[in-house]
């Protein structure tokens, strides 16, 4: 109780900051799938490219962007699924549209997807973001890692951690990178370990290289002064985050 508690006042100061537009938020669903017994990839994506069309053709009204995850360097004994989905909003409002939207008009669509894959998981995040590229990007190499809140922890020291963190990035050469927090909402599971998904993407997959190298070499170090007290986070896992398509009103 006392954690279920820590992690709402932890998301509630994210919300009362993200009101005042610092720093930046978004909702997000996430879909975990298998490619169905006698498919591939491949048909996958041609229905995702099918939706991506039907976004783009006044099917939707609010700003929604998706992005297709697939496994890199992952233990499917740990986590059983080929591919992924993931699709943001600005908030919750603009994804219960989205929603409504879907029922009432993706119906020929969802049974396209049905007859390509199975997906045992769909989940909404509260998407927190801790650091922001300097240049956009499409496309890219995404880290995830599962953490777990130390008892006491204040929205406050992550702030103040983030600011070091950054700068230290900044000073240090390190990628064009995007910085995210996932908080779990509804279908994340009764059970979910995790409060909090760390993910860290990456433009390139060399450009993830050169910032693993200069984590082992000190900047790891640093780190850790700056967040070993905060929370612990599991071994990371790596996927490939490829633009499907979406909606973006002038």
């Amino acid at each position: 109780m006392k954690k279920i508690i820590l992690l709402l006042s932890f998301l509630y100061s994210f919300s009362v900051i993200a009101d005042n537009h610092v720093p930046n938020y978004s909702v997000m669903e996430s879909f975990q799938c298998n490619v169905k017994q006698g498919r591939s990839l491949d048909d996958v994506n041609r229905v995702n490219a099918e939706w991506a069309k039907w976004a783009e053709s006044g099917n939707i009204s609010v700003q929604y962007n998706a992005w297709q995850m697939t496994s890199v360097f992952q233990n499917k004994n740990d986590f059983d699924f080929t591919h992924g989905w993931i699709g943001f909003t600005n908030n919750y409002e603009d994804m219960g549209t989205i929603q409504d939207e879907w029922l009432a008009n993706g119906s020929r669509l969802q049974s396209r997807f049905e007859s390509v894959e199975d997906c045992g998981v769909h989940a909404m995040y509260y998407v927190y973001v801790a650091r922001s590229p300097t240049e956009p990007f499409s496309d890219g190499f995404m880290t995830v890692s599962g953490c777990n809140l130390e008892e006491g922890t204040t929205n406050e020291q992550f702030l103040a951690a983030d600011a070091k963190w950054n700068a230290y990035l900044d000073e240090n050469g390190f990628s064009n990178g995007l910085l995210m927090r996932w908080i779990p909402g509804s279908g994340s599971g009764i059970n979910n370990p995790y409060d909090y998904l760390q993910v860290f993407v990456s433009p390139s997959f060399k450009e993830w290289g050169s910032d693993v190298d200069k984590l082992v070499t000190g900047a790891g170090a640093y780190s850790a002064s700056l967040y070993g007290e905060l929370a612990s986070c599991d071994t990371p896992r790596i996927y490939r985050s490829t633009y499907v398509g979406g909606y973006n009103p002038e």
